[in-house]
This record gives structure tokens, sequence and C-alpha cells, in this order.
């Protein structure tokens, strides 16, 4: 699922997320059928990221109806695209290592995010 938002799908490139006439309320209950619990996760810090995006976020994982809702931070690795473009622009918060590995677990925001104060990620 990844963003409530169109503009979040497009920036990671989520095409098929995109295609007309997706219906995730329906895949969810489809799967749900065959006893199977549905796990929501969705990526917090994307480049149109504003405050409120974690209410916006539980929002959509409740209306389509997964069991379990997985909330993420965008976290750019080394040695990836997306490291290299924050590291330019100076966005890497915890860049010390191996001292800063400790965070980098997905569930702490080690990034300066676009819209996204450290007490905006907390709205």
């Amino acid at each position: 699922m990844e963003s409530p938002a169109p503009e979040g799908l497009r920036e990671l490139g989520k095409k098929f997320n995109l295609l007309k006439g997706r219906d995730f309320r329906a895949a969810v209950r489809r799967i749900q059928r065959h006893n199977l619990l549905v796990v929501g996760s969705f990526i917090i810090g994307l480049e149109i990221d504003e405050p409120g995006i974690g209410k916006r976020i539980a929002e959509m994982a409740s209306q389509y109806g997964v069991d379990y809702l997985n909330a993420l931070f965008l976290t750019p690795l080394p040695g990836t695209r997306l490291w290299d473009q924050m590291k330019s622009e100076d966005r890497i918060a915890l860049d010390t290592f191996p001292e800063d590995w400790k965070y980098y677990t997905l569930t702490f925001p080690v990034a300066r995010y676009k819209h996204l104060s450290p007490e905006g990620i907390r709205k």
C-alpha cells in the first residue's frame, strides 16, 4: 500500500497500485476470506508527506480493512540512490557509523524529511 496519496505512490514508482479500478478494500476482503491476516505497510517521510500523515495513513488502513498497520519511516541506506540524494541535500540526520546503525530499523527517523519536522512526525 505504502502511501495514502497517489502522489506518494508515483514518488515510489508504484504504478501497479495506481492502476485504474484498483480496489484495495475488495482485495483485502478477498485475502481475508481465506483466513489470512492482512498487514498494511505504509512509509512515512515521502517528499509529499506533511504533518498529519500518520492520521491519514491510519484512516486509509481502516478504510481498506487491514488487520494490522505497519508504518515505517523512509530510511535511506548507504549505497542507495536515496542515500546519495539525501546526503547531497544534507538530509541524513544520523550517519556516524557504526554507532548509528542501531537506529536503522525503519522504525526510527534517521533523515530530515522535506515537510516533517521532528515534532511534525509525531502528529
